[in-house]
């Protein structure tokens, strides 16, 4: 038997959706295509990731909306906080991804030794 896992609208009871639970099976699978991609997303670079991580803002930003309506269906906020919640994560979300582009940089520390970051 299959679990499935419903969501429904708190305001109204509305089935929004469904989506089946994963098994373990299912996980190990997704672990699995996880380390077979781990070499592509590696030999992208640093600049790869980042240039991918911006497209996904930019694609999310085109969609805000839809985002704002999902979070008011699925959460039951009100429409003003379910846009600053959306309006905050895509304002802000730029910001965090270029800090952490900034701190993956290698580094010199001084004394000969250089510091790498590189993605497992």
């Amino acid at each position: 038997m299959t679990d499935i896992l419903e969501s429904h609208n708190p305001a109204t009871g509305e089935k929004l959706g469904e989506v089946t639970v994963a098994s373990p099976g299912d996980i190990n699978q997704c672990v699995a295509r996880a380390r077979d991609a781990a070499p592509a997303w590696q030999k992208l670079g640093l600049d790869g990731r980042r240039a991918l991580v911006e497209k996904a803002w930019t694609e999310a930003g085109t969609r805000a909306g839809e985002l704002v309506d999902l979070l008011v269906r699925e959460m039951g906020k009100d429409i003003r906080r379910a846009t600053g919640e959306v309006n905050g994560t895509l304002y802000g979300g730029p910001y965090i991804a270029g800090d952490a582009f900034e701190a993956l940089q290698p580094k010199d520390n001084g004394s000969g030794t250089r510091i790498e970051y590189r993605p497992l």
